[in-house]
Formats: C-alpha cells, sequence, structure tokens
C-alpha cells in the first residue's frame, strides 16, 4: 500500500487517479471515515502509528525513504508482540523457550497438521489439558 502511494505522489496532477486521490486524502485529513475509512485515510493511520506523520503531512515523494518504512513495520510489530508475551501471566512458560519471532522448525517437520496443531497449541498453552490443582487447607 505504501509503494502504491508514493506512486501516486508522482503522478502529474492533473491525471484523473491523482485528483480521486486528493479527494481521498481530503477525506483522510477531515476524518471523513464514512464507517471504515478510506483507502487515503488507512495510508495515513500506518505512517503516524509508526513515526512517519510528516510524510502524510509534507506529501512529498523525494522526502520519504521507502525502504524506512518497510523496515519499521515489522520492526513495531516485533517490538509489540514481545511486549505483549512478556507482559502475559499466561504465557510466562511460553516466553521462557520463545526468544525470537520467527518459524519454529517443528511446523515443517511435523507434515501432519493434527500433530502441528496440537504441539503449537501445547507451546501456547491453548490446549485443553486438565489443569493440575493444588489443594488448600
Amino acid at each position: 500500500m505504501i509503494k502504491y502511494w508514493l506512486k501516486l505522489l508522482t503522478l502529474n496532477e492533473n491525471s484523473i487517479l491523482f485528483r480521486t486521490y486528493k479527494l481521498l486524502r481530503s477525506d483522510a485529513n477531515n476524518g471523513n471515515t464514512y464507517g471504515v475509512g478510506n483507502w487515503a485515510s488507512h495510508i495515513k493511520k500506518i505512517l503516524e502509528e509508526h513515526g512517519y506523520a510528516y510524510c502524510w503531512t509534507y506529501q512529498d515523494y523525494r522526502l520519504i525513504n521507502f525502504n524506512s518504512i518497510k523496515q519499521r513495520i515489522p520492526d513495531c510489530y516485533y517490538m509489540t508482540w514481545h511486549n505483549d508475551i512478556n507482559n502475559s501471566e499466561k504465557l510466562k512458560p511460553y516466553c521462557s523457550y520463545k526468544l525470537s519471532f520467527k518459524l519454529e522448525p517443528y511446523l515443517e517437520i511435523i507434515k501432519e497438521p493434527k500433530y502441528r496443531n496440537e504441539l503449537a497449541r501445547l507451546r501456547t498453552s491453548s490446549h485443553d489439558l486438565k489443569k493440575r490443582k493444588r489443594k488448600t487447607s
């Protein structure tokens, strides 16, 4: 989406595509989301959430480093993921062995989906195994 947006910024201002984009941009800037938001409002939100609000404000493709934005989006996701799992009481055991955000080898080694799903559920504590309760006196 971001790459396409950058391409739109380079178009001739008299083109129908660019004029349509200007209407969408105006709606996004005025908060006219029509319940679900338009395409431009999603671009604006992505840029603002990842520290690139100035790119939306100035709309100058020469000031925008696409590769920087492309890298920042997954970086922000990884930080949020790491923070969320480390602050969850339920996921404490998961945090002890899941140290990085990557595909685990067992997901490719185990070919039978039934077994792969059960192992993944066990690792994420979303299984149906009975929890052992301590008796209190």
